[in-house]
């Protein structure tokens, strides 16, 4: 009795960590200043180099600036007191650093024998598995009216619809399975 209890259960896990992604921080309104075409935005200056450390994550960056404005040249004519940039930026591509991710997608089911060569499987996926939203990296734009706030979340690399499709919401998702083998 107790074999039959204990046995046929499988238990699945897929964890996703990584550190935030980078982003650069650039400013649309310089490209006619640097290039007359204005096809190509220049990184910004920056002003201060403590900004040269600077990591958004969620509790930075959502509802205010994880990065100071003031801290980077502007466009001429911004009408911004700062001093103006006429260059192509003074700081690499991807130096900034955007919030990091996890999440926990599991698998739980029980399979029962029916006949000699017949299985019956039943289970539950949740995908999400803790709940909590990732967020996006925060604007790095110097035009946005939201420069350095995260404003949108992440959806979770797998889904009830398989991997890399994304689904509709970045809350949990939990899927019933049964399965009959014979």
């Amino acid at each position: 009795m107790v074999n039959q209890i204990i046995t046929g259960w499988t238990f699945a896990g897929k964890v996703y960590a990584y550190s935030g992604a980078p982003f650069s921080v650039s400013d649309s309104k310089i490209a006619t200043s640097v290039n007359s075409s204005g096809v190509l935005t220049p990184l910004a200056d920056l002003v201060t180099s403590s900004e040269t450390s600077a990591a958004c994550n969620k509790s930075t960056a959502v509802g205010q600036s994880c990065l100071v404005k003031a801290d980077f040249l502007t466009y001429p004519g911004s009408g911004i007191s700062t001093a103006l940039q006429t260059n192509w930026g003074n700081i690499a591509p991807d130096s900034f650093r955007g919030p990091g991710y996890f999440d926990i997608d599991t698998t739980l089911a029980r399979s029962f024998k029916v006949r000699e060569k017949v299985t019956m499987q039943f289970g539950i996926q949740a995908y999400n598995l803790l709940n909590h939203a990732n967020f996006a990296n925060p604007s790095g734009s110097l035009t946005s009216g939201s420069f350095g706030q995260i404003t949108s979340t992440l959806g979770a690399p797998t889904s009830i619809y398989g991997t890399g499709q994304g689904a509709s919401v970045s809350g949990r998702l939990a899927v019933l399975t049964g399965k009959i083998t014979f």
